[in-house]
């Protein structure tokens, strides 16, 4: 088993550097480093560098009109995240995801859920920014201005 192990050590750092040589979200290079890191981190007993590519692949995925697949991915990375922070900032992605779908309702209830945890300042006012707009497109007025100021730093109207 450990030599098992030593090999999979060794495959992460040329994986790591085409990350890293390789910018172009559009890349299949990329994208495929990308599943091997996660799958590879996961045998290793490394959760959290799997779940930071797993989120990097769903942003890749969002960046890329691929929002079913970031959708899947961040369901995986949802079921690991616990409570907090990050399970925010996962959130706030599908709600991204959802919205490029066009899916209105779930896309609020994800981004609403990222609030709850406690996204970063500056996401938060985007997921208000967000969340105006689509509670405006729902019908729901009332709820469209509070989160529009919400966006722009004030309180609730």
């Amino acid at each position: 088993a450990y030599l098992g192990l030593g090999w999979l050590k060794m495959a992460v750092p040329p994986l790591e550097e085409t990350l890293v040589i390789n910018h172009d979200p559009r890349s299949p290079t990329g994208h495929l480093a990308h599943l091997l890191l996660i799958e590879l981190y996961g045998l290793l007993g490394d959760l959290p560098s799997a779940q930071k590519h797993r989120g990097d692949l769903a942003d890749l995925y969002i960046n890329t009109d691929r929002p079913q697949e970031a959708i899947e991915l961040l369901r995986q990375f949802l079921a690991r995240a616990g409570e907090g922070p990050q399970a925010g900032w996962g959130y706030y992605r599908q709600g991204k995801a959802y919205l490029d779908m066009g899916e209105l309702k779930k896309s609020s209830e994800s981004l609403e859920r990222s609030l709850e945890l406690r996204v970063s300042s500056a996401e938060a006012l985007v997921v208000h920014d967000f969340l105006a707009a689509i509670y405006l497109q729902l019908g729901q007025p009332i709820l469209a201005a509070k989160h529009q100021s919400l966006s722009q730093g004030e309180g609730p109207p």
